[in-house]
């Protein structure tokens, strides 16, 4: 089971989660990743990194600007950014140092400048070239007229994108949900087909994988209103890492996934086993996002699938929180005889003090190197439940 203390830190927390998956470089390599947020874009070079700010998936200019240095903690993986200048908008003061997460190349979490919703980032650079599947879980949840209310547990929570490449006729990328319903992971319903335009001339494309541009992809959907297009950004990986962020409304804000490939055959309890580093976030589809929290964290499994997740209270001194934060059991493995959570994705509980049992859902890679988790559920009970996303990756 996994349970969390009655009084988890319901604090103002400003925080920036910059999660990046998937691009693969040897060790010291430059690394590039990009995500939506408006758009960021994130260099690493050698001991220097810089990011970048644009208003939207197709501006050129960025409106703030972020340089500094930065270093590896080699025993918990976590990677300091000091800032050594900043320019444009909201941006952080020169000097100003903040915690991350990488394993290079392949996953990058930064903590710092100004904001508590994460913001999830994949590597730029190479469109998929074939046939993939992913896993995702929902990392922003989306609001209705500014509130996260119990309708949104009977929505989208995880589910799977699998991507076919083929013809006018033939092309399709599927996405599908398996929302929590009345308290339960439910299958999916028959999702949000993207395909090309049938009508060769028509100005609208549609979505196209050979309009893909260096990872990234924004498909135009007719809107509710004649003449309004609904624009969704698409972040591609060639190894089957997703970021789609499904655009706003007049009544809904925007909504972001992120998914990982999906485990080639049904995974085992044994395949969770190991350390993982992550970073909790909670809370924040309340309507007051700033009263989410984002804090780093280990996440450990035995080879009986039982876990156990501790917050870090100094990351520099590698020091964990003296209590667990939660406890997880009762697991249950998924595999293809359930279309909606297929292989790779872990179901469990959530119980324990006085929270009345939730569940939360996990997906796994253990093919990856490292292996990459991301998990979404929520905790309490209705109608004060409270989503929670944990993103992480192996040590």
């Amino acid at each position: 089971m996994f349970f969390l203390r009655r009084g988890f830190m319901k604090i103002k927390v400003s925080f920036l989660l910059v999660l990046m998956f998937g691009l693969v470089a040897c060790s010291g390599a430059d690394r590039t990743y990009q995500g939506p947020g408006s758009r960021w874009t994130v260099v690493i070079q050698g001991e220097n990194f810089t990011m970048r700010e644009f208003e939207t998936s197709s501006s050129t200019e960025p409106r703030l600007v972020i340089q500094g240095t930065t270093t590896l903690n080699e025993t918990n993986r976590f990677r300091s950014f000091t800032v050594t200048s900043a320019e444009g908008e909201n941006g952080p003061e020169t000097s100003d140092t903040a915690f991350g997460l990488e394993l290079e190349g392949t996953a990058l979490f930064v903590i710092p400048f100004g904001s508590s919703t994460p913001l999830v980032m994949t590597g730029a650079g190479a469109c998929p070239n074939g046939s993939f599947a992913a896993n995702w879980v929902v990392t922003k949840p989306r609001l209705d007229d500014g509130d996260f209310d119990e309708e949104n547990f009977n929505g989208d929570g995880v589910g799977t994108a699998v991507y076919t490449p083929g013809d006018r006729n033939t092309e399709n990328f599927l996405v599908r949900s398996a929302g929590i319903v009345d308290g339960v992971l439910q299958a999916a319903e028959e999702g949000q087909p993207f395909r090309p335009s049938e009508d060769e001339e028509d100005e609208n494309p549609g979505f196209s994988m050979s309009n893909c541009n260096a990872g990234l992809l924004s498909v135009a959907v007719a809107g509710e209103e004649e003449g309004e297009d609904e624009i969704f950004d698409m972040y591609f990986t060639s190894t089957g890492n997703i970021v789609v962020k499904f655009p706003e409304s007049e009544n809904s804000s925007d909504q972001i996934i992120f998914g990982i490939p999906r485990a080639a055959s049904p995974i085992t309890a044994a395949n969770l086993e190991g350390t993982y580093s992550v970073l909790v976030y909670q809370g924040g589809a309340a309507a007051d996002l700033s009263l989410a929290t984002l804090e780093p964290g280990v996440l450990s499994f035995d080879d009986s699938g039982d876990g156990s997740l501790r917050l870090l209270t100094d990351i520099e001194e590698n020091t964990a929180a003296a209590e667990d934060l939660g406890a997880l059991n009762d697991l249950t493995v998924t595999d293809d005889n359930e279309a909606a959570l297929p292989n790779g994705t872990l179901r469990f509980t959530l119980a324990g003090g006085d929270l009345v049992e939730g569940q939360i859902s996990c997906s796994l890679n253990p093919a990856a190197t490292p292996r990459a988790i991301a998990c979404y559920g929520f905790t309490g009970t209705a109608p004060n439940r409270e989503p929670i996303t944990i993103l992480g990756h192996s040590r």
